[in-house]
């Protein structure tokens, strides 16, 4: 995992994320950040997330009638790694818009006295294995 501030390369032991008010806007001045991750760096934990998460479209399609997001329904609801490895725009809009927080809480979790803490995310890309999510964050005074 590489955790970029402003385009340079920081410890990722500096960094979490804003559990409350993820994404709200801040009065505080941020910056952007670029988090590289490989594939392998999410199994278990948040692979088994994100698999529970497909789980719950089928049985939620199921109950409904209808499907919440038909792109998902449309392909099978495959597993997380089937998804990455065979439809990334569409693993990339499920991790952008449902499991932002899953995977940031993940990979950070609440940290032990974090200096740099995520406020939100901008994007998700994928290529081959590599997953990368820009955002913004705020520095807290050491």
């Amino acid at each position: 995992m590489i955790f970029r501030l402003e385009g340079k390369a920081i410890d990722s032991s500096s960094v979490s994320y804003r559990s409350m008010g993820f994404g709200h806007s801040t009065t505080l001045a941020t910056k952007p950040f670029e988090l590289c991750v490989d594939l392998n760096d999410l199994q278990p934990g948040f692979e088994s997330k994100a698999n529970s998460f497909i789980d719950d479209c089928v049985t939620d399609d199921q109950q409904q009638g209808y499907e919440d997001l038909p792109e998902l329904a449309a392909i099978g609801y495959p597993d997380f790694i089937t998804l990455v490895r065979e439809h990334a725009a569409i693993a990339e809009a499920l991790i952008l818009d449902y499991l932002f927080i899953d995977i940031v809480d993940y990979l950070f979790g609440a940290g032990n006295d974090p200096r740099h803490i995520i406020n939100n995310l901008h994007s998700v890309k994928i290529e081959h294995s590599a997953i990368t999510l820009t955002g913004e964050v705020f520095t807290r005074n050491p």
